[in-house]
């Protein structure tokens, strides 16, 4: 909730990140949720929904109470359009760095750059 209450208001203020990555732990909880989401739910869902609209005699007579191919499209559709979105908001987030291309590399390879503050000793 934190997190996304960043991305949602707090980046707009110029807020630092509430969960900033460590050399452990590079995502923070939402992209964690998110990437798991995408990866283990919605893409296999993709897959399976188009492999039967592509082969529409391998798709249920019956599928959530309704008949024919049409429900399976409807799913493949509806997961399209969040995917799409998905990745809109990957181009979206790209351009909230320093410069409109400061995100882009970090994007790509996963990699941040962290500034180390040194702790002043009394």
């Amino acid at each position: 909730i934190i997190q996304a209450r960043f991305y949602g208001l707090g980046i707009f203020k110029g807020e630092h990140h509430p969960i900033p990555p460590t050399k452990e732990q590079k995502f923070n909880p939402l992209q964690q949720l998110t990437y798991v989401t995408i990866m283990f739910a919605a893409i296999p869902a993709l897959i399976l929904t188009g492999l039967l609209l592509l082969f529409p005699e391998y798709a249920p007579d019956q599928f959530l109470g309704m008949g024919g191919v049409w429900p399976v499209a409807v799913l493949h559709y509806l997961i399209g359009i969040g995917l799409t979105a998905f990745l809109i908001s990957h181009v979206y987030i790209i351009t909230t760095g320093k410069t409109v291309t400061h995100d882009f590399k970090k994007m790509i390879n996963g990699l941040e750059e962290v500034v180390v503050h040194k702790e002043t000793q009394k």
